[in-house]
């Protein structure tokens, strides 16, 4: 697993892979906001159009029908395909839902090792490590709504234990 400082602070060009999906809340856009960072969605765009990235994707676990059309919307603004909850399920942590999504991104085919899964969930997102694929975290972008802020605190202890520092911990 790879740990960086966010989305926007990612050197494509050294990370050397294919192919990548990135989780939407918390680390593409704030919370369940419908406004994106503005920095991580230009570094993603500019590493594609420079040829380090060959496809990206968005992956989300809103599912609603209503948050799916955020989703949507939101992803559109990235220029990227998207899969979530509602269509057509994206269910993160599930080996489907990762295989899934590598395969809106690459239809000829992927091996796992050359996808590499952004997220700022141990629990979701950098569980696509047990199916082969390569996990980078990142922190959590911030207003955590409240409804999530128990398991926010419950992965910072597990980081804590597992000894996980982003690079802006270890400066």
């Amino acid at each position: 697993m790879y740990v960086a400082d966010s989305v926007a602070s990612i050197d494509f060009a050294e990370m050397a892979c294919r192919y990548w999906m990135f989780d939407l809340d918390g680390t593409l856009a704030p919370g369940m906001r419908n406004d994106l960072r503005l920095d991580a969605v230009m570094n993603i765009r500019s590493a594609i159009s420079q040829g380090w990235i060959d496809a990206a994707c968005v992956v989300s676990n809103s599912g609603l029908w209503f948050m799916s059309r955020r989703v949507a919307s939101l992803a559109s603004q990235c220029g990227l395909p998207y899969l979530s909850c509602y269509w057509p399920h994206a269910l993160k942590p599930s080996q489907l839902a990762f295989d899934t999504a590598a395969g809106l991104i690459a239809p000829e085919g992927f091996d796992p090792a050359d996808v590499m899964m952004v997220g700022d969930q141990l629990g979701t997102d950098m569980l696509a490590i047990l199916y082969g694929y390569r996990t980078l975290l990142v922190p959590t972008l911030h207003p955590i709504p409240w409804w999530k802020q128990r398991k926010h605190d419950k992965e910072n202890r597990i980081r804590q234990d597992l000894d996980i520092k982003f690079p802006f911990e270890q400066r």
